[in-house]
């Protein structure tokens, strides 16, 4: 399938952290049953030399698109071109092999209503998926550029932010959990307290070269690890 974006304002993206493809490549690669993507002239790339591959310009601008309208994970203005596979539905009313919990080998057929082609239906699902990474791209774009920024703007980015540290939080918290039955198992004791003070060093090292207070640090810190104890309790 191919998708074509026409009318992307010049300079979306970022060269490192927020490259538009990256960004592109990850929202469409996470929809089931899409296994393969490619911008521009994609693989038939690998078999040109730089002349060739290279979108030369001139005074009116780009005279080729081989890159599919990004280039060092920014957009150009050109139209972003860019195609993905789907693999066909694998559970369809057929008898098929496979293996079971204890690694025997089965016979096993699905049943019920299975499409054999999703292709329809993923459609609307990349669009939705294309326009949600370019309202992230353009946003993006509108905090960075100072001048065009409103207090709106660093509010939704603040909100956005804590939205993060609220799912990294979950996500150590269930670590901790898996912790809890480790250190069960094992007879381990909870609390490390040789770990727990190299941990705050190397912390406070860290909020130092990233020029956030050190206290500030500390107290986090000390919610954190205090959760993670009584979790592991």
């Amino acid at each position: 399938m191919e998708a074509k974006i026409e009318n992307v304002p010049i300079g979306l993206g970022d060269p490192v952290f927020e490259k538009l493809d990256a960004n592109l490549s990850k929202a469409i690669l996470s929809i089931g049953s899409v296994k393969g993507i490619e911008f521009g002239d994609g693989f038939v790339l690998a078999a040109l030399t730089g002349s060739q591959a290279n979108d030369q310009m001139d005074s009116s601008g780009f005279k080729s698109n081989h890159s599919g309208g990004i280039l060092g994970g920014i957009s150009t203005g050109q139209s972003i071109i860019f195609r993905f596979a789907v693999k066909p539905t694998s559970s369809i009313n057929i008898t098929q092999k496979t293996i079971s919990k204890d690694g025997k080998e089965v016979a096993f057929k699905s049943d019920g209503r299975h499409d054999t082609c999703i292709v329809p239906r993923i459609l609307p699902v990349a669009k939705a998926m294309i326009k949600l990474v370019l309202a992230d791209a353009v946003s993006y774009q509108k905090l960075i550029s100072s001048n065009e920024s409103d207090l709106t703007d660093y509010r939704e980015t603040v909100d956005k932010i804590d939205e993060d540290i609220l799912i990294a939080l979950k996500r150590r918290n269930d670590i901790s959990e898996l912790i809890k039955k480790y250190k069960k198992e094992n007879q381990i004791k909870v609390e490390d307290k040789i770990r727990e003070k190299k941990l705050l060093e190397n912390l406070m090292k860290k909020a130092k070269s990233l020029k956030i207070r050190v206290e500030i640090i500390k107290e986090i810190w000390k919610i954190i690890i205090e959760e993670s104890k009584n979790i592991q309790s």
